[in-house]
């Protein structure tokens, strides 16, 4: 893959790889680990094809990069450069795990799977096409 992230013991998310589609959120390749400032005290940091989300302490997702079909679930499909909030009225409760396809993402919210992104890899379609998500 083309890029890769994880978290530090105090909660800092950390990129590093290509800049393919900016989904590091900067304008450079970064061979080496750089902060991802606009995100504190993260407990969960999932890679996509093209696109990262994370999840703070406080149960707020986070996601940037390609959103092609969708898969930021921030609405459109347009490239995200650095982390927005993801905010839906799906989410009952806090999110506690993400993981994120090659254009696709999943959450918990609660005791609740929600998918959106490419609806032939989340299994809301069964062709290619954008999915606005929901509850699995």
């Amino acid at each position: 893959m083309l890029h890769s992230a994880c978290i530090d013991e105090k909660g800092t998310v950390f990129m590093f790889g290509q800049k393919t589609e900016k989904v590091l959120g900067r304008s450079n390749d970064a061979p080496r680990p750089s902060a991802v400032e606009e995100i504190q005290f993260s407990e969960e940091v999932a890679c996509g094809g093209y696109h990262t989300c994370a999840v703070t302490d406080r149960g707020d997702l986070y996601s940037w990069g390609s959103n092609e079909n969708g898969c930021l679930g921030l609405g459109g499909t347009g490239m995200v450069r650095f982390p927005e909030v993801v905010r839906s009225s799906l989410f009952k409760l806090p999110v506690s795990k993400v993981s994120c396809g090659w254009k696709h993402t999943a959450a918990i919210s609660g005791e609740d799977i929600y998918t959106w992104g490419w609806g032939g890899a989340n299994g809301t379609f069964f062709e290619e096409g954008h999915s606005s998500g929901g509850q699995l």
